[in-house]
């Protein structure tokens, strides 16, 4: 389900940059810029708009996540432990073939 919600933000993310981009060339053209100068306007414009998106981003993630408690390590943790039970068991594995 992430992988498919990142998929699809990511889609709609490059439209709606390309509409940005579109707009604003065209008002670039409607004030009789040249062809380049339009275009270079139209990515200033877009990179103005995702800057502002990833800074609102931002701020609403720092507001709305919680501060978690320091992580203490004591060394038997549930990684660890699933670290030594493969670890075991390839251990067998290779103990079988010879």
């Amino acid at each position: 389900m992430l992988n498919t919600t990142r998929q699809i933000s990511g889609s709609f993310g490059v439209a709606i940059m390309g509409a940005i981009i579109g707009a604003s060339v065209r008002t670039a053209f409607a004030a009789n810029r040249p062809q380049s100068t339009a275009f270079v306007h139209g990515f200033h414009r877009t990179i103005e708009v995702s800057a502002l998106l990833g800074l609102a981003g931002a701020v609403v993630a720092a507001s709305t996540l919680k501060h978690a408690p320091p992580h203490r390590s004591s060394g038997g943790g549930p990684h660890g432990a699933a670290v030594s039970a493969s670890s075991t068991q390839l251990g067998s594995a290779h103990a079988h073939r010879g």
